[in-house]
């Protein structure tokens, strides 16, 4: 019996060989094969979700400001920027309310409006073609370019 177990503890000291190492190394690569695209797929989802987000907290407050002031013309021209933080602007409105509006990293928030209408864009440099700026009506229209 305990010759038994001396062999089995003299055959487990002999390591892996090349083709077991060469093996578990092409699964590894097969895998990070299929990850990274899907995380580039997740990253891409997640900012263009983040500038949706913006665009409709910023629709927030400016029906806030037309509550206040009957007209969305205060908001016009107002700009947004954040690079590496959380960025901010404020908008005042003519009965003295201040709204303040925030934008994600990386995006850039641009307010048109006149008393009736107004349109939101959002725009992040960074985002796939096609999808880098994000645009919000108070019609409640929204569109990708």
């Amino acid at each position: 019996m305990f010759e038994i177990i001396k062999r089995m503890k003299k055959r487990d000291e002999r390591g892996f060989t090349l083709v077991e190492l060469l093996i578990v190394i092409a699964i590894i690569a097969i895998l990070a094969a299929i990850a990274i695209p899907q995380f580039t797929q997740y990253r891409q989802k997640a900012l263009e979700g983040g500038m949706v987000s913006d665009a409709k907290n910023a629709a927030t407050q400016l029906e806030s400001l037309f509550s206040d002031d009957q007209s969305y013309a205060a908001a016009n021209g107002t700009t947004c920027t954040a690079t590496a933080a959380i960025g901010s602007a404020t908008i005042t409105a003519s009965t003295g309310g201040t709204y303040t509006l925030q934008c994600s990293p990386g995006n850039t928030i641009t307010i048109t409006s006149d008393a009736t209408t107004y349109t939101v864009s959002v725009n992040n440099a960074n985002a796939r073609s096609g999808r880098q700026t994000h645009t919000l009506t108070n019609a409640g229209v929204t569109s990708w370019k």
